[in-house]
This record gives C-alpha cells, structure tokens and sequence, in this order.
C-alpha cells in the first residue's frame, strides 16, 4: 500500500518494505509446484511474484514542480528494487497515480529501463489509466519507445481510481479535466485502447485490469481473433471484487491474475473505502450487475448519447492556476525567476498626480528568505507629499465618477488581462519579496485577477440599477462613487 509520503523516514520505510516483501515472497514460492497454465506460457517461465510500486512511496518530495530531483532520487531507490527484482526472478509493475505525475511517472520509467543495466529485463511494467484523454497518445508513445528498446514490457490497463479527485482538483485551479466526464467515454475509450495494446503484442504485453464482463471479453476476443501468444496477455482484478469472474475467465482457459493490497490496516482501509466508492457508483458495471440488468443490456456496446454531454454553464470563470506539470509552464516559470533576479534593488517612488516624486526617506524592502537580498526600495511619503496626493485624488473624483461605468471595468479587465500576461513574473517577485513557494504565489496572482473581472461584471451589473419591490413597496436602488478612500493593507 504504497501511497504518497511526507516524511523521508517514511519514504526509506516503504522502500526497505518492498525489499523485505520481494524476499519473502521469492523465498515462499521456491517451493510452490508449477502450474503450467499460470506459470508457464508458449515455452516461457512466468515469474510468481509480481509486486506494484507507486514512485511517489519512495521520495517525500516527490513533485512534478522538480522533476530532475524528483527523478533522481526515486530512481536511485528503483534501480536497488529492480536488481533485486532480477534477483529473486520477481517482476516490478509502475503503478500509476495521479494526473500531476503522469509525465514523471512515465519519464522515469522510460529512462531506467533504457540504461545498459535494464534494457534487456522484460518482466516489468507500467500501468496506463483508459480514463484519460491523453491515454491514447501516452501509449502510443510507449509503444514507440518500446520498439526502440528492443526488448517488450508489459503494460497494464485499467479505467483509473482517482476520478472525484481528478475532476475536483481540475475544477479548484479552472483547469480543462483530464479525465472524461461521462463513464461511458471511458469505457469506449477503454476499448480503444485494448484494440491498440492487442495490436502491438509483438512490442508489449498487455494486462487488462477489469471488473467488467464486457471489457474482458473484449479483450479476450481480440487476443484470440489475433492469434496472441499466451504470455502476451492475461485478464487482472482485484481480490474480493471480481472472484466469479476470474473463475469464468480462468476456465475458458485465459490466465487471470488476482492481485491483492498488502500492507497496514489503516491505508488498508483507505484504499477499501476507495474501492468501494468506484464499485458502488451507478455507473459501476457491478452496481448494475447486482441490480440484475438483462445482460444483453449490460454486455452491449458502450455509447455517449445527447443527454451525457454536461450543457451546465458558469457566469464567472475563475483564473486558472498554473499547472507546474507542464515542462513548458515550468521553464516559463524559471525564466521568470531569472529575469527578476536581475532586477533587485530598484528605487521605487509613490505616484502623485501622475508623476513619480522624490522622497527624504525609503524602506528596503528585504526577501524573508535572504536578509542579505534587498529586493527594492520604496519612498515613505512626508506629511506635505500626502496631503498633495489626498488633494490630487479630490480633484481627480469628479471626472472619474463621471466616466461610464463600462469604461471603468474595463480598466479592470485591462488590469486582469496585465496580470495574466506577466503571471510568472508577478509570481517570481512574490517570492523573492514575501518568500512564498512559487504555488502559493501564483494563487495569489489568480485570486487578483478574479477580483479585476469579477468586479468589473459587478459594476455594470450595478450601473442600471436593482429593482427590490415588496408588497406595499416600490424600491429603486442607484449607485454612485463615494469619495475617495485610504486603504491601509497589513
């Protein structure tokens, strides 16, 4: 049960588990009796021991913020897994995580298993997720790189088990959803992709994690309309939810594999709770076998019809946030740093009537980070200066109140579309000044471009006017500016 640590003791934990599990499992079944139809397939020994890892149980800093960290620390702690692996004659499956790891996830994997060490092992794998939009190419992109090597891996396909947080993360930073919205998009995505494995056997063997008859059987169409070797391909589910159908599938004669959580009770329970949510949904294939659906009904093909598509609609979008496991975000993110860098210790005046004044006295502004690094300079108004500034916001006030209040949002959204544009350097200046990791600054340049243009709509929507009549009562509410005003910030 290797999830995602926060502490390096915690991390060395795990990997010295998963070294202790790999020995006593290859110890214990030296002395299991060969069953050819699970262990033996087209003159080629399959290992007993087969465990999954999650990469994110190795590193407590395991982010895709910091992929050349990241990597290199998880695949040190891998490369000690993969020869004991060797070692014992175990094989070693990636597990898949999150979205925001995708791309790391995959990387790492790649890159090992091209290293002079590695390159010829076949008994490893990775696991890609069909509820993905990005799925088809990501494997087809393993696929290549899978000739490339010369050598087959095996690639386990599933639907996916993060959905809710996949879709509520997304809909947190206004990010396009990774995932499909519409279980039947995944199913039919799902098909897709087991024709493409199937089609590949030569480069990659193909695993298919599934509770549904159908997508089982689908499968095992295919691989036998193809002719596939044996040990190119087997059915997977998990122990305690799919028992009667690994028995059918297992006695047409397929090799089915029942792979098991191993570890403490109370990620134990976690990942249960996380199970039992996926297959008690009413999408759930063994939700709706157990509400006794004609079959014809549950094997048929799976469509998206009209009423799936979501036509829900929302007045205000919010900023999104930038997404750290974009290489392309990342480097904009980097250059920006470097670009401020070069800017620090700048003089900065206050603004009266247009024009920038000198001031007797400033304020180093100091990085909390760095009390050597004094990021700018900034004139403390005199008395006379303010009382200047007050008299200029004054005279200013009756022309601004008179500008259409169009106009003035408009000015807001220029403002928000400013901020937009300069993201990555607003960010970098927040960390340098206030000593924020750059995620933590970039929500705040998120959060002051949603005030901009929510503001602005808030303006026009209040320009005509609200009508609050209630019986007995004829109310008309008009807006109009107050004055100026001092706002003192913490």
């Amino acid at each position: 049960m290797g999830e995602a640590v926060i502490t390096e003791s915690e991390a060395k934990a795990y990997f010295e588990k998963y070294l202790t599990l790999l020995d006593q499992l290859g110890q214990e079944t030296k002395d299991w009796k060969v069953a050819p139809a699970i262990d033996e397939a087209d003159g080629k020994t399959i290992p007993k021991v087969q465990v999954s890892v999650k990469l994110t149980a190795f590193y407590s800093q395991f982010d895709a913020i910091d992929p050349v960290g990241s990597q290199e620390r998880v695949s040190d702690r891998v490369r000690t897994l993969l020869r004991k692996a060797q070692a014992v004659g175990a094989y070693i499956h990636f597990d898949m995580e999150q979205y925001t790891y995708k791309d790391l996830t995959l990387k790492i994997f790649k890159d090992l298993l091209m290293e002079e060490e590695f390159r010829t092992m076949t008994d490893v794998g990775i696991v890609l997720q069909g509820y993905l939009r990005d799925t088809e190419e990501d494997l087809k992109d393993l696929i290549a790189w899978a000739k490339q090597r010369g050598n087959p891996i095996t690639i386990r396909l599933v639907k996916g088990a993060y959905w809710d947080q996949e879709t509520i993360h997304a809909l947190q930073n206004h990010w396009p959803q990774p995932v499909f919205n519409i279980k039947s998009e995944t199913d039919v995505n799902f098909e897709k992709l087991t024709r493409i494995l199937l089609e590949n056997h030569e480069y990659v063997n193909v695993a298919i994690g599934s509770h549904n008859v159908r997508t089982q059987a689908w499968a095992i169409a295919i691989a036998e309309t193809l002719n596939i070797p044996r040990h190119r391909f087997e059915c997977q589910v998990l122990y305690g939810m799919g028992d009667q159908l690994a028995k059918a599938i297992a006695k047409r004669g397929n090799r089915v594999r029942v792979y098991a959580p191993y570890g403490k009770l109370l990620p134990g329970m976690a990942y249960l709770i996380r199970r039992l949510l996926e297959n008690t949904a009413n999408s759930s294939f063994i939700k709706q076998n157990s509400e006794d659906r004609p079959i014809e009904e549950l094997i048929s093909p799976p469509q998206v019809t009209e009423e799936d598509i979501d036509r829900s609609t929302h007045q205000f979008a919010g900023a999104a946030n930038t997404d750290y496991a974009n290489a392309h975000l990342r480097n904009q993110a980097r250059q920006a740093l470097t670009k401020v860098k070069t800017q620090l210790g700048k003089d900065y005046q206050p603004l009266i009537a247009g024009k920038y004044v000198a001031t007797k006295e400033s304020l180093p502004s100091v990085n909390p980070s760095d009390f050597d690094q004094v990021v700018g300079n900034v004139g403390l108004m005199d008395l006379d200066q303010a009382q200047q500034a007050i008299a200029a916001a004054k005279a200013a006030f009756p022309g601004w109140s008179s500008t259409p209040a169009s106009e003035r949002a408009n000015i807001l959204r220029r403002a928000a579309d400013l901020m937009e544009e300069r993201r990555h350097e607003l960010n970098a200046w927040i960390c340098l000044e206030v000593g924020k990791i750059i995620q933590q600054a970039d929500g705040e340049v998120s959060e002051a471009i949603d005030f901009c243009r929510y503001y602005a709509d808030e303006m026009e929507r209040l320009d005509g006017g609200q009508i609050y009549d209630i019986p007995g009562e004829y109310n008309r509410y008009l807006y109009q500016g107050k004055g100026i005003s001092l706002v003192i910030s913490p």
